[in-house]
């Protein structure tokens, strides 16, 4: 997922970013996105080879964002024989 989202171009004045990893189930990002000013995050959580992607506006704080993405990784335990 990192690769992917490394590789993501932004446009215009917009960033993109990987503000935290590996904080929940197999492999977790917090990617922030900044379009001039408007900052949103998407939780991506990765379990075995199911993924959820979590979009998240207005900005929520990190410990809140993580403890969501905890969540979505035992759902999406329930869905793969990797847990």
């Amino acid at each position: 997922m990192r690769a992917r989202v490394a590789a993501c171009e932004p446009v215009g004045t917009q960033t993109i970013s990987i503000a935290d990893r590996d904080f929940a189930g197999e492999e977790a990002l917090l990617v922030t996105v900044d379009y001039g000013g408007q900052v949103t995050h998407h939780v991506l959580v990765r379990q075995g080879d199911l993924l959820a992607e979590l979009f998240v506006k207005p900005a929520w704080d990190r410990a809140a964002l993580r403890g969501l993405a905890r969540v979505a990784a035992a759902i999406l335990c329930d869905g793969t024989p990797a847990c």
